[in-house]
């Protein structure tokens, strides 16, 4: 028996709508990441084909594969939307600027990597606008989903993977896939930028 999940058509046709505690407007305290790893699935200068899943929970010990903690916001606009991102790999920083066009499961994506000095010049302008979260990579079937766990609010976790093509079926490991709700990657509701504050 395996956990294979197709695309389902039309958006939503898999499942009822999220229950109404599913995403709590309360903060919680952040710990430190005390072993880390970051390596950016996503190449820079071009498509970005991903597909998104809501879970109840974290899966079964998540916490022995690698982590970052992910500071990110975004620059306000209409046409265009630029996300400025910080990620912590332990005691290193790292800063990426990215641009992303698109919605659904095939997007368009510009990312770069950058210094602090932008970081730090451009975050003002984020606020209202801004995520925080720990991503942990855990590896499965020569890929490796990301899972997110969102710190500032209470008990919301996405999971993440990228595909090489749009049709591509996947199948999560067995702790990811325990966890499901639901896919959510043709609903818009939840984008980080429509999940940030």
């Amino acid at each position: 028996m395996t956990n294979r999940i197709e695309r389902c058509a039309p958006a939503g046709a898999c499942s009822a709508k999220i229950e109404a505690n599913a995403m709590p407007n309360v903060s919680q305290p952040v710990e430190p990441v005390s072993i880390a790893v970051y390596n950016p699935l996503m190449a820079a200068n071009g498509r970005e084909i991903e597909r998104k899943f809501l879970l109840r929970g974290l899966p079964a010990d998540v916490s022995r594969h690698p982590s970052v903690l992910i500071d990110q916001g975004y620059i306000p606009g209409t046409a265009v939307r630029e996300r400025v991102r910080r990620t912590q790999d332990g005691s290193t920083l790292r800063y990426f600027r990215t641009i992303k066009v698109g919605t659904g499961i095939e997007r368009f994506e510009f990312e770069e990597e950058t210094t602090d000095t932008f970081f730090v010049a451009v975050w003002p302008l984020t606020e209202g606008h801004r995520v925080r979260k720990r991503r942990y990579m855990v590896p499965s079937g020569g890929k490796t989903w990301e899972v997110d766990e969102f710190l500032d609010r209470h008990a919301f976790f996405l999971a993440e993977i990228e595909l090489e093509r749009a049709d591509e079926s996947v199948t999560p490991p067995a702790e990811i896939a325990a966890v499901i709700v639901r896919e959510v990657t043709d609903e818009p509701g939840f984008s980080n930028y429509r999940l940030s504050r």
